[in-house]
């Protein structure tokens, strides 16, 4: 009897024991289910941020190449409005200001700097003569002797109906003249066979716009006076 009892109790025992193992063992496989679950809800919250900064970078690009785009057009306008529309060099207005920042730099680093200040010959002879038509060909013909004939930072622009102001930064008297023979040159050899005269100024000390301006209009109307 004794051995019985004994037996029922470790028979007992090893089933309360199996009960404990297999609780435990439950538990800790809804632990771990409980884990993965969590692992994949924060994988997903993962995937998800991943994707919203992917679109708010979308987003990002693509306001910033709006903003280029705009900046593009902003400056292409700006340049039009710059711009003569019928020789394709500065207006006045922009091209003095333009003017007015060559010689404070020049006043600044003591550089050389000249101006030319040139008249079309006989643009008001072939108006009355051959139409306006005819002038405003000439005017580009000039316009585009100027553009090929000076530097690329030069500044040119359409001062007057048939006058044209050029600024040439770090040139002397000597190379100011040699740049407007070319210019006279390129003239000659074009279909309108047109001609130019021009009138020059070297910056002097403290010396404005306006009064640099002036002299080479000057030394122009001097220059035709003593062919």
């Amino acid at each position: 009897r004794d051995a019985a009892a004994a037996a029922r109790l470790l028979a007992d025992e090893t089933a309360g024991t199996a009960d404990a193992l297999g609780a435990k063992a439950a538990n800790t496989r809804r632990s771990a289910a409980d884990d993965r679950s969590r692992a994949a809800r924060d994988r997903l919250r993962a995937a998800s941020d991943r994707r919203a900064a992917t679109e708010e970078r979308v987003v990002s690009v693509r306001e910033r190449l709006a903003a280029a785009e705009d900046r593009a057009q902003a400056a292409l306008d700006r340049k039009v409005s710059e711009t003569d529309e019928l020789t394709g060099v500065r207006r006045r207005g922009p091209g003095v200001t333009q003017l007015r920042r060559e010689v404070d730099r020049a006043h600044r680093t003591s550089d050389e700097l000249m101006l030319a200040f040139v008249d079309v010959d006989g643009l008001k002879a072939v108006n009355d003569s051959q139409g306006h038509q005819a002038g405003d060909a000439l005017l580009m013909e000039v316009a585009g002797a100027l553009r090929r004939c000076m530097r690329s930072y030069d500044v040119i622009l359409r001062y007057g109906g048939d006058e044209f102001v050029c600024a040439l930064p770090n040139a002397d008297h000597e190379v100011a003249e040699a740049r407007f023979a070319d210019v006279s040159a390129a003239l000659t050899k074009g279909p309108l066979k047109g001609s130019i005269s021009v009138g020059f100024a070297q910056l002097h000390e403290a010396e404005t716009v306006e009064t640099l301006i002036g002299r080479a209009d000057a030394d122009l109307i001097a220059r035709r006076g003593n062919p």
